[in-house]
């Protein structure tokens, strides 16, 4: 984390590589799963706003939670993030905020509406910024937040992902 300032670039090269197979395995699961029900409401440029803006929010409120809490200041100088969690947790909160009683089939649970995935995605997280991956389930937390309060601004006539879009001139 000391050599940001530097490195900036990782705030967003981070989101693309993972922790061994498993963790890319399931972020690309979800990211699959969830990212098509994204897609049959709104346009790509919005999902890559979303995905990008998500991933961004979460290594920003990872810095800030390992340079604000006093329980993290021994752990600064190691403290790393790598993963899409961010990013796909962003697009999961924006879907479960766009379409919440849409349902999904579960393996074991059955259906579950995604307001519900959701809002227990975020528990868990809430409940691991006491863990050892506390900087992983802070991170998700931006990307949760980033998701959630896009899809509220869209709703009322605001798409921030027109940043994206090309320019005529």
């Amino acid at each position: 984390m000391e050599k940001l300032p530097t490195r900036f670039y990782t705030i967003l090269t981070y989101q693309f590589f993972h922790e061994g197979f498993l963790h890319l395995l399931f972020n690309m699961l979800w990211l699959y799963w969830v990212g098509r029900i994204f897609l049959d409401f709104l346009k790509p440029r919005q999902f890559h706003f979303v995905y990008l803006a998500g991933g961004f929010a979460g290594a920003i409120l990872f810095a800030l939670a390992f340079n604000i809490f006093p329980v993290f200041i021994s752990s600064i100088s190691g403290a790393s993030i790598i993963g899409s969690s961010a990013a796909v947790m962003a697009i999961i909160v924006a879907t479960a905020t766009l379409v919440p009683d849409y349902s999904i089939r579960l393996l074991l649970l059955g259906d579950v509406k995604l307001k519900y995935l959701a809002i227990a995605y975020i528990i868990l997280d809430l409940i691991g910024t006491a863990s050892i991956n506390a900087g992983g389930s802070f991170a998700h937390i931006g990307g949760a937040i980033v998701g959630f309060t896009y899809i509220k601004v869209l709703q009322n006539g605001t798409d921030w992902s027109n940043l994206l879009r090309k320019s005529l001139s």
